[in-house]
């Protein structure tokens, strides 16, 4: 077996980045950066708007349930009536456009909300008989 030493005539190579492929790299990551970071509040603020219409429109269907195991009739005309019943918090207005009926055997007799934020709405149909969520995709970003 034989083992190479470097001796005199056989230089040993440098080894790592010289200082402009540094840079170069840390310029790279600084523009990514800058294009990344003003995006990312206002997705965040995308996804918060989606969760917390989804939790509404999820309130809104388990309305059926909610008066089945009641034993009550629900009946949402106005927007103060939808407020305890389906707004999770926050600065959302909900509009009733259609009324909701809902018996007090859980049947949905359908109704028609407008949920709205600052530069978001919704307007989410509820369909007889289990107040399935016909979304009318009106969304504003």
């Amino acid at each position: 077996m034989s083992v190479i030493y470097p001796t005199a005539r056989m230089p040993i190579k440098a080894q790592g980045y010289s200082l402009i492929e540094l840079s170069v790299v840390l310029v790279m990551i600084s523009l990514a950066t800058a294009i990344v970071v003003p995006n990312l509040s206002s997705a965040y603020q995308s996804f918060q708007n989606r969760s917390q219409m989804d939790e509404m429109i999820l309130r809104a269907t388990s309305l059926s349930y909610k008066a089945f195991s009641a034993g009550k009739r629900i009946h949402i005309a106005s927007a103060s009536d939808a407020i305890g019943l389906l707004q999770p918090g926050g600065e959302w207005r909900i509009e009733v456009v259609v009324p909701l009926s809902v018996t007090a055997n859980g049947v949905c007799l359908g109704g028609e909300f407008l949920f709205a934020r600052e530069d978001f709405s919704r307007q989410v149909r509820l369909v007889p008989p289990y107040c399935q969520a016909a979304a009318e995709n009106s969304y504003e970003e």
